[in-house]
């Protein structure tokens, strides 16, 4: 055989492996598997003025997502106090209460974020926002209570046919991967 055909044919056939090693698969990557969730509840004010002093609240959770100690899952802003409640795997559901930390002198709960909740996603589970709940959806009807004159007062959340005056309550969910 020539020298020069046989490299041509040797260089044509290194080419040839080259391009035909693709990796293999050839498929689409995996999305990356969901780890935590952070669940998030805040007030925003209407037309309403009298000032929270306690906000009590359940939480539905999703199948797939643990709470391994609730009293140290659940944050707050500076400022108020949360109490943990009751977390029952078998029910999936988590409760806690957010009262102010200075009652006598700085006694009313801020608008805005009041408490934080995170938990853990089992492995292969996949959820939105949309599979986190509270109880009563999307928020019990009487929420929240102010002190008016020394009496409690329930105050109703916002609805914009029967309530528009009422407070705004916002979940939100974060997850981490």
């Amino acid at each position: 055989m020539n020298q020069p055909l046989s490299k041509i044919l040797v260089a044509a056939t290194m080419l040839l492996c080259l391009t035909a090693c693709g990796g293999g698969g050839g498929g689409s990557a995996q999305p990356p598997q969901q780890k935590t969730a952070a669940l998030t509840f805040s007030t925003i004010s209407g037309a309403h003025t009298t000032p929270l002093q306690a906000i009590q609240l359940k939480v539905k959770l999703p199948d797939g997502v643990t709470i391994p100690d609730l009293a140290t899952a659940l944050t707050t802003p500076s400022g108020n106090n949360i109490t943990p409640g009751v977390y029952s795997a078998a029910n999936q559901t988590a409760s806690f209460i957010v009262t102010p930390a200075d009652i006598i002198n700085s006694p009313v709960i801020k608008f805005g974020q009041f408490a934080k909740l995170q938990c853990d996603v089992i492995p292969g589970t996949t959820l939105d926002q949309n599979n986190f709940v509270t109880l009563n959806t999307p928020f019990p009807e009487l929420l929240m209570s102010g002190l008016i004159n020394g009496t409690t007062d329930f105050i109703n959340i916002y609805d914009p046919i029967t309530n528009p005056t009422g407070i705004k309550v916002e979940l939100s969910v974060t997850f981490g991967y």
